[in-house]
């Protein structure tokens, strides 16, 4: 492995990065995969947990976005999507580690890497699809935390992917704007479902996803389909509105 030219610590935590500006009900378990919430309090959560109002602004411009997204009826047409075509992490910004290492040293707190074999080895992070805290530790089953396609892989392509080339896919699997880490049994969950399929178990962040979504679906000039659009558009009015307590 080569000798990292760049450290990652300089990055932002996860209240402090353009994920949360862009873009997770309290319930303490252990989850999936080997993490433990439980050993967190109630304020301890309420000290990670990021805030989830969106500015008149920044919600006008996500309606006016989604009416610009093509919306298609039909799939009738397109290649059934195979995961193994896809290509996968590579070090996009030539730092010595692949994205995946990157995204993780980017939204886990206080963590602890082996920076040499590109390796995250504990630290804590803040769950926006579940509203938990997870302790990680890689060693216990991986660590439960997974890496997630906002705009899930299978979502792109029958939004329009199919027709992309290896590097396009290449681009786009590696886009930090499109990636964050999440537990593994919500990534899994979601699969490769839109927005009328899954929405997060956190409701507060349910505004925030959406956007994202459209924001990575116009960055990409994706389609949404009907079902989709309406789901989205029902969120912007509804959910957005709401005061969580910020």
């Amino acid at each position: 492995m080569t000798t990292r030219k760049t450290t990652k610590s300089s990055k932002t935590n996860p209240k402090q990065t353009a994920l949360i500006a862009g873009a997770v009900g309290l319930a303490v378990a252990t989850g999936a995969g080997g993490y433990a919430t439980g050993v967190f309090t109630t304020q301890d959560i309420q000290d990670f947990e990021p805030t989830y109002s969106v500015s008149a602004q920044e919600l006008k411009s996500a309606k006016s976005t989604l009416e610009s997204l093509a919306v298609r009826s039909d799939t009738t047409n397109i290649p059934d999507y195979d995961s193994k075509t896809i290509p996968g992490w590579y070090d996009a910004d030539n730092d010595g580690c692949p994205t995946r290492y990157d995204v993780l040293t980017r939204d886990i707190l206080n963590e602890k890497t082996d920076e040499t074999n590109c390796k995250v080895k504990s630290g804590t992070m803040f769950d926006y699809y579940t509203g938990t805290l997870i302790k990680y530790n890689r060693l216990v089953n991986g660590g439960g935390i997974d890496v997630d396609h906002v705009v899930a892989k299978g979502n792109a392509w029958i939004s329009g992917g199919y027709t992309w080339s290896n590097d396009q896919w290449k681009t786009y699997v590696n886009d930090e704007d499109v990636l964050m880490a999440t537990s593994a049994k919500a990534n899994r969950s979601k699969g490769n479902k839109d927005a009328s399929e899954w929405l997060p178990s956190n409701e507060k962040f349910w505004c925030k996803y959406v956007i994202r979504q459209v924001d990575i679906k116009d960055k990409y000039n994706l389609s949404v389909s009907v079902d989709e659009k309406s789901t989205i558009e029902n969120v912007l009015s509804t959910n957005c509105n709401k005061n969580w307590g910020d």
